[in-house]
């Protein structure tokens, strides 16, 4: 489903189907349950991230590093990644070369140096502050994640490729099916107040009154 076919279903329990402001706010929050939903998801499923996951490219500038005291020529992000929603102590489904042949490996702020002088050839690159720096010259990187922003993550994405899908709303939502049904009952009960609680007994249970 799309964010315009999930809002739409919660604006109509709620009596608001044609009340545009009211859409624009169900998006938002829309996403902010996605976050919440996805990472109880992914710490007991964490096989399940090809559901959540986008692939956004990005433009890369020339930067000054210091190595060992001197100067060194690197690469970062030109804007910053929106959040990246971290799970079993992993940011990133890849980093590396945009058409996906050549994958970077991460390292900590400040390891530039070592890395240098490692004998594992590899291209490196930080994480700090929303930005991936690259070591060496690159022009653009390609960046597989689950985000906390879909919308924002997209919005990067049309940036760089104005060709792609740039309507977020007519996108498929990055969610599986599970949580987007429970996003549509949660939020048509929280604004419509009219959705009757779910019947949590047993048959045998309700033979019994």
């Amino acid at each position: 489903m799309t964010p315009n076919q999930i809002t739409a279903q919660i604006a109509e329990a709620a009596g608001r189907q044609f009340d545009t402001p009211f859409r624009l706010l169900v998006g938002d929050r829309i996403e902010t349950l996605r976050s919440k939903l996805i990472r109880q998801t992914l710490q007991a499923h964490p096989l399940e991230v090809n559901a959540f996951q986008q692939s956004i490219s990005l433009r890369m500038t020339s930067v000054e590093v210091s190595c060992d005291g001197l100067p060194c020529k690197a690469s970062e992000t030109v804007v910053e990644l929106p959040d990246i929603l971290r799970f079993n102590n992993q940011l990133f489904q890849f980093v590396g070369s945009v058409e996906g042949s050549n994958s970077f490996r991460l390292v900590e702020p400040g390891q530039y140096t070592y890395m240098r002088t490692s004998r594992f050839p590899a291209t490196y690159f930080e994480y700090e502050n929303n930005k991936i720096r690259v070591m060496g010259q690159v022009s653009s990187i390609r960046v597989v994640a689950v985000f906390d922003d879909t919308r924002k993550a997209a919005l990067l994405q049309c940036a760089y490729d104005p060709k792609t899908n740039c309507d977020w709303w007519n996108q498929p939502f990055k969610a599986n099916n599970d949580i987007i049904e429970n996003i549509i009952v949660l939020l048509s009960r929280e604004f419509s107040n009219k959705q009757p609680e779910p019947n949590t007994q047993t048959d045998y249970e309700q033979k019994q009154q």
